[in-house]
């Protein structure tokens, strides 16, 4: 059980260091670089990179031989979520279009 939390965890992470504004005062200035740019387009980049840095934490406060494969876990469950999340607003954004001509 512990295993999904982190990996709620790193979805999380992912998400605000994609999209929250909280983090936009660090976001802007570092896709002014080519190889951020690229890392934050892609949820599954990113996630894998969240799932490093927690790892890293995780080391220092209860670690577990498994969290080797975090990096490689929170990639996946991020870009899986990224993919649902994006269908859900087209889909939304589709449901309003019909209601906007009826």
């Amino acid at each position: 059980m512990t295993l999904v939390y982190i990996l709620i965890c790193c979805i999380g992470l992912t998400y605000i260091l994609k999209y929250g504004s909280i983090l936009g005062w660090l976001r802007n200035p570092l896709c002014k670089l080519t190889f951020f740019r690229e890392l934050f387009k892609c949820s599954l980049c990113l996630g894998f990179w969240s799932g490093i840095l927690l790892s890293v934490a995780l080391y220092f406060i209860e670690w577990n031989p498994l969290f080797y494969l975090l990096p490689f876990a929170s990639s996946g469950v991020s870009w899986i979520s990224d993919g649902v999340i994006r269908l859900i607003q087209t889909k939304e954004m589709l449901m309003d279009k019909e209601l906007e001509k009826s």
